[in-house]
Order: C-alpha cells, then sequence, then structure tokens
C-alpha cells in the first residue's frame, strides 16, 4: 500500500516538474515578427470587403433563410 501511494506520488511529482517545464519554455518565447494591425470594425461587420467565395456563401445562405421562412408561413 505505501509503496504504491509512494510510487503515484513520484509519477505526479515527475509530471509537474514536466509541466512547470513547459509553462517556463511556453512564457519564454518571443516572436519573430510583430503581429499584424487588428481588424477594423468596418471590415468586420460591412459586406463591401468580403471576398467573393465570402460573399456568395453570405448570398446564399439569406436565400435559403428566406425560402425556409416561406415554408413555416403557408
Amino acid at each position: 500500500m505505501s509503496q504504491m501511494s509512494q510510487m503515484s506520488q513520484m509519477s505526479q511529482m515527475s509530471q509537474m516538474s514536466q509541466m512547470s517545464r513547459m509553462s517556463q519554455m511556453a512564457t519564454s518565447f518571443t516572436p519573430t515578427r510583430p503581429a499584424p494591425p487588428p481588424p477594423t470594425s468596418g471590415q468586420a461587420s460591412g459586406s463591401a470587403g468580403l471576398p467573393p467565395i465570402a460573399q456568395a456563401l453570405k448570398d446564399h445562405l439569406a436565400a435559403y433563410e428566406l425560402s425556409k421562412a416561406s415554408e413555416t408561413v403557408s
């Protein structure tokens, strides 16, 4: 019994030391290039800045929702 609990404690300790080593590695990371600027609010909400595929998907979804809405009404 005591041997089993001792072994589990040792494995927990080794896992914890691995975790702390990994977190040290993660916190010491420095990016090689600066982050890109955040998108402006106009880009995210307006339909003018969408790529063609995104605009087509948006139109298709709108048409689909309209057809679903008309099905439930009748």
